[in-house]
């Protein structure tokens, strides 16, 4: 990597995690690019140099939060209960964005949507981190089937597909829904877990 590479690589670290910072204190709304670039140190529209927009800076000053998925994943439980087996890898990839405000949650998942046109490169890249939960999810349903957990006959890819679409179905509907906590859910996911993995 070049000088001047590293420079800008440097200098777009800077505006991420202004960006974080503020967007984390602040929230989504009450915070402006030419607050971020003050806080970063850098000129008003040097912002724009690297993000096309706010919401689109917003999603990638989360998107090392998200592929990083915080402290890595414990031992297993020792059940034989297979939704409280599964149950922790969802959310060990999930609760990087309980940690975010509601109302900046809908902001970012709002931005993830928008990415699909205006940035694909980024939506691509966070995709892929969400399909490599759904892999790690896989092969656990099959280190179930395999100890005899679930049905030799348990359609797994069909059923890894159906709890991805569960639990992104319930973070929606917590992000969008007052008097949705973290406790209902987690009861919620589980919930389709139990439906799903009997």
């Amino acid at each position: 990597m070049s000088l001047r590479d590293k420079k800008k690589a440097e200098l777009r670290g800077r505006i991420l995690a202004a960006a974080e910072k503020l967007f984390l204190e602040q929230g989504y709304d009450n915070t402006t690019t030419s607050q971020i670039a003050a806080e970063a140190g850098v000129a008003s529209g040097t912002a724009f140099n690297y993000f096309d927009s706010k919401s689109e800076l917003l999603l990638a000053a989360f998107a090392e939060r998200l592929r990083a998925g915080g402290e890595p994943l414990g031992p297993r439980p020792a059940t034989d209960d297979p939704v409280e087996i599964v149950f922790p890898f969802i959310w060990h990839y999930s609760r990087q964005l309980t940690a975010i405000d509601k109302p900046l949650l809908k902001e970012l998942l709002l931005a993830f949507i928008a990415a699909y046109k205006n940035n694909p490169v980024l939506f691509g890249e966070l995709l892929q981190e969400d399909l490599k939960a759904v892999n790690d999810i896989q092969l656990t349903l099959q280190e179930l089937k395999a100890k005899r957990l679930l049905s030799a006959a348990f359609p797994d890819e069909l059923a890894v597909e159906l709890i991805y679409s569960a639990v992104v179905y319930e973070f929606v509907r917590y992000a969008f829904t007052d008097g949705t906590d973290e406790r209902l859910l987690k009861e919620r996911i589980k919930q389709k877990l139990a439906f799903l993995l009997r």
